[in-house]
Order: structure tokens, then sequence, then C-alpha cells
């Protein structure tokens, strides 16, 4: 693997899957998911 690959690149729904996870990962002071504040994308 080069240092650009990452297993999001190599499997697609490994990404979509860590995002719905991270979905669930909120801000303690704003309410709001991670995702939705644009600190994940």
């Amino acid at each position: 693997m080069s240092e650009s690959t990452t297993i999001a690149s190599i499997d697609p729904e490994f990404r979509e899957q860590a995002i719905e996870a991270l979905k669930e990962v909120s801000d303690p002071e704003l309410g709001v998911n991670i995702v939705d504040l644009g600190l994940i994308y």
C-alpha cells in the first residue's frame, strides 16, 4: 500500500459504515454530531 491508499479507498462500504457510526458521536457542548459539524469528511 502506498501512503495515499486508505481503507476507505479500497472498501467504499467500510467508509459508509464508519461515517454512519461517527454520526452517533456528538459534541457535548453543541449536541450536534461531528459529521454534521464538518469535522469528518
